[in-house]
């Protein structure tokens, strides 16, 4: 048995799925929140943003992997209509029916939201030194897609 006696931190962290439309809307936004933030987290953002930028279809199997557990959490803990269900229902045919249908309409919003072209990224952001990026900055941002909690 481990005995923690230090300090013990809940950290977490988001990945960001990351759309712009064309350069021309990548260009405006970067202007755009450096004009709100300031150059150096303008800097850093679009740094982070460049060097995980992805072609179409390694956008989408990233985003298959990354919708796997969101969708599944927001099943669990965030739709009414199952949260009286019994723990083991959530292993069951039925509950992995629903799950893959919901995955499968996370993916086609996707692609039909990015009409399959554009700029893409995945960027992570932790609470350890982001935390205002996690929570505050990134999700409110028109070229966030979809903000993929992993707390």
């Amino acid at each position: 048995m481990k005995i923690r006696s230090d300090f013990v931190t809940n950290s977490s962290s988001s990945s960001f799925i990351i759309h712009f439309k064309n350069k021309a809307e990548y260009d405006k936004s970067y202007s755009e929140f450096r004009d709100v933030y300031g150059v150096e987290l303008a800097d850093y953002v679009f740094f982070g943003i460049n060097s995980n930028r992805m072609t179409y279809a390694e956008a989408v199997e990233k985003c298959k992997k990354l919708l796997h557990w969101h969708v599944y959490n927001n099943l669990v803990y965030r739709t009414a209509k199952y949260k009286d269900k019994p723990r083991d229902w959530f292993h069951s045919k039925e509950f992995e029916e629903i799950w893959a249908k919901a995955e499968k309409e996370e993916l086609e919003r996707f692609k039909e939201t990015t009409v399959h072209r554009g700029i893409f990224s995945v960027w992570e952001v932790c609470d350890h030194s982001d935390s205002d990026l996690e929570h505050i900055i990134l999700p409110n941002q028109p070229f966030v897609w979809e903000r993929i909690s992993h707390h």
